[in-house]
Order: structure tokens, then sequence, then C-alpha cells
């Protein structure tokens, strides 16, 4: 049983696609098709920001569980960050030719790994926006990206079915499984990181 505490109405002009909650304040973060990212206070759902930029629908948020940050990546192939708490645009990271699907944050901040259309991973430098590794998961389009919670693994879902776990230290892959018969668009560890 739940009862909804709080609701809003028409609180994107299309369908959002991504929300992120943060551990480190009282802001919920959603992304939409309407090429906008919004910024809310959790408590009382009210708008605090509307961030634009994009140039295509946003696909996916993660907030960072260390600073005042959120990343969107967008069908533009851009991954934005922004400040949670002034709405400002802090970096926009330039992905390449094919869309950046999905983002996820490092436990630690230091990360933002991305899901690619290519099949690839790209793990950027959350401080500076370059790139710091690309893992090769020998799979379809990337859909979603999760990190353990120690941040020594990095597990993406792929759209042929495919999940692979990558050892970030060493940029190599430590399992990969095919267990699922239709695209995997979201994934997660355990708290522990174990599973």
């Amino acid at each position: 049983m739940y009862c909804v505490k709080q609701k809003a109405e028409n609180a994107h002009e299309d369908g959002i696609w991504s929300l992120s909650w943060s551990e480190r304040s009282d802001r919920i973060v959603t992304g939409s098709v309407d090429e906008t990212v919004k910024i809310w206070r959790a408590s009382t759902l009210e708008l605090m920001h509307t961030c634009t930029g994009h140039g295509l629908g946003v696909v996916s948020v993660a907030t960072d569980p260390v600073s005042d940050s959120v990343a969107s990546s967008s069908l533009d192939s851009h991954i934005r960050v922004w400040n949670t708490e002034t709405g400002a645009s802090i970096r926009d990271i330039d992905c390449g030719p094919l869309e950046c699907w999905s983002v996820a944050y490092s436990p630690e901040g230091r990360f933002i790994a991305s899901g690619s259309q290519t099949g690839n991973v790209n793990v950027w430098n959350a401080g500076s926006g370059e790139k710091a590794m690309s893992l090769e998961p020998r799979g379809k389009f990337i859909m979603s990206v999760a990190f353990s919670s120690s941040g020594n693994l990095l597990a993406c879902g792929a759209m042929d079915g495919a999940v692979s776990v990558f050892d970030i230290a060493s940029s190599r892959t430590v399992f990969k499984l095919d267990a699922h018969v239709k695209p995997v668009r979201s994934l997660a560890f355990t708290a522990d990181g174990m599973r």
C-alpha cells in the first residue's frame, strides 16, 4: 500500500525519461524528451531550476554522490553537468558522433560513465570532462551503466540483452552474462557491491 504525498502536474512538456534523487541534498532531478533538466525540492516538489542547453531529448540523469552536481545525457551526443543549487551549467562534454544514452557517477564522484550506441562504455573525468577510458563489452548499443558501491566495478546493460562487468583499475571484463533476450534498460548493484 502506498500514499501519494506530493505530485507535480505537467512537470515537463513531454515525457520524463529519467529521474535521480540526490542523497546529499533535498533534490530530485528529472530529464525529459522536451530537452530540459529540472531540479525540484524533494520535500515539496517545488521547481527550483529549469536547465536548458541540450539540443535533443534528455534520456538520463545522475546525481553526484559527493557534490551538488548532476549529469545529464541527451540524444544530442552531449553530457552536461549542472549545479543543483544554482541550476548553472558547469560543463559540456561532447561525446562524439553517436548519442550518449545513459550516465552514472562513480561513488566518489571522480568519474561519469556513459553508454553509447557504438557499444562502448566511455568513462569521463568528472572534474575536467576529459575521457579517462573507453571500455569495450563487444556488444550492441549500451543502454544502462552502474558503478558498484566501492567504485571498483562498472556494469553495463546492452540492447542485445547482455550484461558486462568491468574492473575499473585494469579496464578488463570481469564477466559477461547473456541472460536477457530483450534490451537491458536499467541495472544496479546491491548495496554491498557483491551482486
